[in-house]
C-alpha cells in the first residue's frame, strides 16, 4: 500500500497502518532471526522506546529469550503485539509465524522493513500524523471538476 508523507517515516507508517491487522505495538514485540541482518539494531531501537522485546532462544543475542512454545502462548494471551523476523527460517519457526497470522498479530518478514518500521515508531513518538490533500504535498492547486454535481441524478426506470 502506498502512502504520502512529509517525511519517509510518516509515509511508511501511514502505509503500514492502512493495512489490517497492522497497528502500532503497545507493549511487546517478538523479534528473531538466524543470520546477519538488522534485527539486532531493530531490537535495540524498540527497547529504547520502552517496548519489551522477546526473542526466540536460538536466535538473537538481544532481548528476553523465550522458547517457541512460550512465544505461542504469549501470542494466544495477547501479550505480543508484533512479530518481526527475517523470514529465512521457515523450517525453524513455522508454528510461531502461523500462530501470529491465525491470531491477527502483525508479522514483518523482512529485516530491512523491520528496521525501518522501528525507526518510524521512534519518529511517531516525537511527531504526529497529518492528513493532507495531494496538492499540499506538491504546493500546487489542483483544479477539480465539479460540473457533474450541478446536474440532477436521474433514477433508472425499473
Amino acid at each position: 500500500m502506498a502512502a504520502l508523507g512529509s517525511e519517509f517515516e510518516d509515509a511508511l507508517l501511514k502505509s503500514w497502518l492502512s493495512v489490517k491487522p497492522n497497528r502500532m505495538p503497545e507493549k511487546s514485540v517478538l523479534i528473531y532471526g538466524y543470520g546477519k541482518d538488522k534485527l539486532s539494531e531493530t531490537a535495540k531501537i524498540l527497547e529504547s522506546l520502552g517496548y519489551e522485546v522477546f526473542t526466540l532462544e536460538d536466535a538473537l543475542s538481544i532481548g528476553k529469550p523465550i522458547s517457541k512454545e512460550k512465544a505461542i502462548a504469549l501470542m494466544k494471551n495477547s501479550k505480543i503485539d508484533l512479530v518481526m523476523t527475517s523470514g529465512y527460517a521457515k523450517g525453524r519457526d513455522y508454528k510461531v509465524r502461523r500462530t501470529a497470522v491465525d491470531l491477527n498479530v502483525p508479522v514483518v518478514l523482512d529485516a530491512n522493513l523491520a528496521y525501518e518500521l522501528s525507526k518510524a515508531f521512534a519518529w511517531a513518538k516525537k511527531n504526529s500524523f497529518e492528513i493532507k490533500e495531494l496538492s499540499e504535498y506538491y504546493g500546487i492547486k489542483v483544479p477539480v471538476n465539479t460540473s457533474f454535481l450541478k446536474e440532477p441524478i436521474k433514477s433508472p426506470n425499473i
